[in-house]
């Protein structure tokens, strides 16, 4: 038996090669509907059947979320286009990249997750109240995605996993 292969993918050459020749793609970037629109638009260009999985930030707590938006913020500093949805925050965008410190990647206590505003935080991931954010999943499986990957960083993650199961996921799986 063959082992399925999953390309992880945000820009355009890796979405269209992983349609081209995986079995399946990891979207990784903001959740914003009309930038994984374009992923899976990418991705499906081949006419091949490849599922498509959504790496989902998602948290009722925007603090939870906020190292995960300036990583996402410092790379899409270097996308050649922002989509419509995210191009207001280009200044913010570059001083999220300028600020980043690489050597607090990730932490939930980093510094530079001071450089992005509560509006990117909730603009590049799936913050809200559970209803707010079962409405921003159901939007983006709306626009292709297959599958959603949920990271949980920092401490509490199975408190905050049972949280998003029973508070969020139950909206959405009917």
């Amino acid at each position: 038996p063959s082992i399925p292969i999953y390309l992880a993918v945000s820009q355009q050459r890796m979405c269209e090669l992983a349609g081209r020749v995986a079995d399946g793609a990891i979207v990784m970037g903001p959740a914003q509907p009309d930038m994984v629109r374009r992923q899976v638009e990418w991705i499906r260009s081949s006419g091949r059947d490849c599922e498509i999985a959504l790496i989902a930030p998602t948290s009722m707590d925007i603090d939870d979320m906020r190292s995960w938006a300036s990583t996402q913020a410092r790379l899409l500093a270097y996308f050649k286009e922002l989509p419509a949805s995210l191009a207001r925050f280009a200044g913010e965008i570059k001083a999220s990249d300028e600020s980043y410190d690489y050597s607090e990647h990730l932490s939930t206590a980093a510094g530079h997750s001071h450089a992005v505003s509560d509006e990117l935080v909730r603009a590049l991931a799936i913050v809200g109240s559970p209803g707010d954010c079962a409405a921003r999943l159901r939007e983006l499986r709306e626009v292709g995605v297959d599958n959603f990957i949920f990271p949980l960083a920092g401490r509490g993650r199975a408190a905050r996993w049972r949280k998003l199961r029973d508070e969020v996921l139950d909206h959405i799986m009917v």
